[in-house]
C-alpha cells in the first residue's frame, strides 16, 4: 500500500475510496458533431427500494459532463447493444462503426464517479479535476508486466471481447490495474527471492500466488458494477466474457467487496473448511482415460461431472489466470507452467474453434467421453453416477452413444436442485435449472428387439416418471430432460433394436421419442385440437411465465 496506495487518495471528506467508476467512450459519427460519448446503457449507481442514485448528464454543445442526483431516471440509454446514439446532435452511430474505433486504438475510458465508504452506507460522487487529471492522465510503465498471450478470438461464444479488439489477456486491465498486479507480484517475488529450495516456503508463496490469482478476478476493466447491490461483480459471473462498456475500479486497500482484504477472507474460509474435514483425500494426477489408476473392478462407486458438450470453454476461460499463476510461480513449478497457455488438444469438449466443423468437434467429444467411460466401467464394480445439465438432445445423444460404447447401461435418472436461481451461465439457454443426475452400471446386453416393443416398454416407463417428476415439482426443460434415462434404460438392454424394415434405432431417434412420450404423457386425457393441446401442454411445463 505505501508504493501504490496514492493511487487511490481519500476525498475531501476523509471517505477512503472503494470503487472508481469508469465508461468506455466512444465518437460520434458526425463530422459537425464528434462528441466523445459515454457509453451508457444505465444511468444508475444505486437502485435499491430505499435508495436510487444516477448520473445526470449536463450538455453543453458537444462537451458531455455528470452530477450525481438521487430518485426516479428517466433517461434513455445511449448504448443499445453496442450502437450508440449520440445525445448531442441525436446522430446514430452503428455498432460495426463503433467496433472499428475499438479496434483501431481501444475504446478511451473516462472517470465519471467515485464511489465511497461511510457510515450511512455508499456515497457517490464526481471526481474534482484535481482527482480526475491525476487519475485519468495515468500510464503503465515499460517495466510492467502485461500478459501478452492470445485469447481464443475465435471463440465468440464465450469472449465476444475479441471482437472488439480485447484480443490477448493484457488487454482485459487498465493501467492502473497491470501496476498494482504487477507491484504485488514483484512483492511477492522479492520476498522469497533465494536460489535455496525450501518446501515450506514454496507453499507460503503458491498460497500468496492464488491470493493474487484470486483478485484478477475482481479486478480488471471486465467486471460490472451491481447497482441493485451496491458492489462489484467478478468477471466469471458466467464461465465468459461479455464486452463491458462501464466498469468499477476497486480499491484494494479499502474494506469493501473486491478489495484485498475480501480475498484474503476467501482463501483463509477454504483452507479452514478443507482443514476441518475428518476425511482425507488421495488424489491421482492422470488423465480421465487411462485405465492404470485403478487395478480392474478396484472401485465400488464412481461420482463425475462430466463437461458440458459445447457449453463451456473450461480450458480456454482457465487461461486468464495461468498467465498470471506462470508469471509468478513458473520458476518453482516449470513443468505445470511449460506450456505458453493451458493445453487444450485433450479437452473433452465439442468446440469447434478448435476441431473446425460441428462434425469434427462432436466426434472428438464423443470418442474422448467414451474412452473415459470405457476406463470407469473397467475400473468400477457397481455404480456409476453422472451428473449433466445441457438439455440440448445432439449433448444427450452424445452422451448416451459414449455411455453404451463403454458397456454400460443407464439404470435412472432424476433431476436435483443443484444450480443458483440467479446464476448467470455461458450455456446460452442451454442450461437446466436443475442438474439431471444419471445412474449407470456395467451391463450385460441381449441380442436383437423389435422397436414396437421397446417403443411401448418406454413409453410406460416415461409416463410413470412424468407422473412422478411432476407431483415433486419439476417443469419446463427439467422433467423432459430426466425423462431421457427411462428411455436409455430400456434401448440398452439390448445389442441392437430394430425397426420393422430392418433399420436400426439410434439413440437420437430414442430420445426424441421420450421427449415425445414425456410431452404426451402430460397431455393424458386433454380433449381439443392441436393448438389446445400445446397450449395446455406450455402451461403444464411452464406456468404463466
Amino acid at each position: 500500500e505505501k508504493e501504490v496506495g496514492w493511487m487511490y487518495p481519500t476525498d475531501e471528506n476523509g471517505n477512503k475510496p472503494v470503487a472508481y467508476y469508469w465508461v468506455r467512450t466512444a465518437k460520434c459519427s458526425n463530422p459537425s458533431c464528434g462528441a466523445e460519448v459515454p457509453l451508457l446503457r444505465s444511468f444508475y449507481l444505486c437502485k435499491t427500494s430505499r435508495k436510487k442514485v444516477y448520473l445526470n448528464p449536463i450538455i453543453k454543445g458537444s462537451e458531455i459532463q455528470f452530477e450525481i442526483k438521487q430518485g426516479d431516471c428517466n433517461i434513455k440509454e445511449w448504448n443499445h447493444r453496442g450502437n450508440l446514439t449520440c445525445p448531442c446532435c441525436g446522430n446514430i452511430t452503428e455498432v460495426e462503426k463503433v467496433k472499428e474505433q475499438s479496434k483501431r486504438n481501444r475504446l478511451p475510458e473516462r472517470l465519471v464517479a467515485i464511489i465511497s465508504e461511510s457510515n450511512n452506507g455508499k456515497v457517490y460522487s464526481i471526481p474534482n479535476d484535481e482527482v480526475f487529471n491525476k487519475i485519468q492522465s495515468f500510464q503503465l510503465e515499460k517495466d510492467c508486466f502485461k500478459p501478452s498471450e492470445k485469447m481464443p478470438i475465435d471463440y465468440i461464444q464465450a469472449f465476444p471481447s475479441c471482437t472488439w479488439g480485447y484480443d490477448s489477456w493484457g488487454d482485459l486491465f487498465s493501467d492502473r490495474q497491470l501496476t498494482v498486479l504487477s507491484t504485488l507480484s514483484n512483492k511477492l517475488s522479492s520476498l522469497f527471492d533465494t536460489d535455496e529450495f525450501d518446501n515450506y516456503k514454496n507453499v507460503i508463496k503458491t498460497y500468496m500466488a492464488i491470493l493474487i490469482d484470486k483478485q484478477t478476478d475482481y479486478y480488471n476493466s471486465f467486471c460490472t458494477w451491481d447497482s441493485s447491490r451496491e458492489t462489484d461483480s467478478h468477471v466469471f459471473s458466467r464461465q465468459a466474457i461479455s464486452m463491458v462498456f462501464d466498469y468499477p475500479e476497486a480499491n484494494l486497500f479499502s474494506y469493501s467487496t473486491g478489495c484485498f482484504n475480501n480475498m484474503i477472507d476467501w482463501v483463509v474460509r477454504y483452507l479452514n473448511s478443507e482443514s476441518a474435514s475428518p476425511f482425507s483425500c488421495e488424489f491421482r494426477n492422470a488423465s480421465s482415460g487411462e485405465k492404470t489408476q485403478f487395478e480392474s473392478k478396484e472401485l465400488t462407486a464412481v461420482v463425475t461431472d462430466p463437461p458440458y458438450y459445447d457449453a463451456i470453454g473450461y480450458a480456454d476461460c482457465s487461461d486468464f489466470f495461468y498467465v498470471w499463476l506462470k508469471h509468478i510461480l513458473g520458476d518453482i513449478y516449470p513443468i505445470v507452467f511449460s506450456t505458453p497457455k493451458t493445453p487444450k488438444s485433450d479437452e473433452c469438449t465439442a468446440l469447434i474453434h478448435y476441431h473446425g466443423t460441428q462434425e469434427k468437434a462432436k466426434h472428438h467429444f464423443e470418442s474422448k467421453l467414451t474412452q473415459i467411460f470405457d476406463a470407469i466401467e473397467e475400473e468400477t464394480s457397481d455404480v456409476v453416477s453422472i451428473m449433466f445439465a445441457h438439455q440440448s438432445t445432439e449433448a444427450w445423444t452424445t452422451l448416451c452413444n459414449s455411455i453404451l460404447n463403454a458397456r454400460m447401461n443407464i439404470t435412472g435418472s432424476w433431476p436435483m436442485d443443484t444450480e443458483l436461481a440467479n446464476r448467470s451461465v455461458g450455456l446460452q439457454g442451454a442450461a437446466l435449472e436443475s442438474s439431471v443426475t444419471v445412474s449407470c452400471r456395467p451391463s450385460q446386453r441381449e441380442g436383437f428387439a423389435e422397436y414396437k416393443e421397446v417403443k411401448q416398454a418406454i413409453e410406460k416407463n416415461v409416463k410413470e416418471e412424468v407422473n412422478k417428476l411432476y407431483d415433486l415439482g419439476f417443469r419446463g426443460a427439467d422433467l423432459l430432460t430426466a425423462c431421457f434415462g427411462q428411455a436409455v434404460s430400456e434401448f440398452g438392454k439390448y445389442e441392437v433394436v430394430e425397426k420393422s424394415n430392418g433399420d436400426r434405432v439410434t439413440v437420437a431417434e430414442l430420445l426424441e421419442l421420450a421427449r415425445e412420450a414425456a410431452f404426451n404423457a402430460l397431455l393424458e386425457g386433454v380433449q381439443g385440437d392441436d393448438f389446445t393441446k400445446f397450449y395446455l401442454g406450455w402451461l403444464q411445463l411452464c406456468g404463466m411465465s
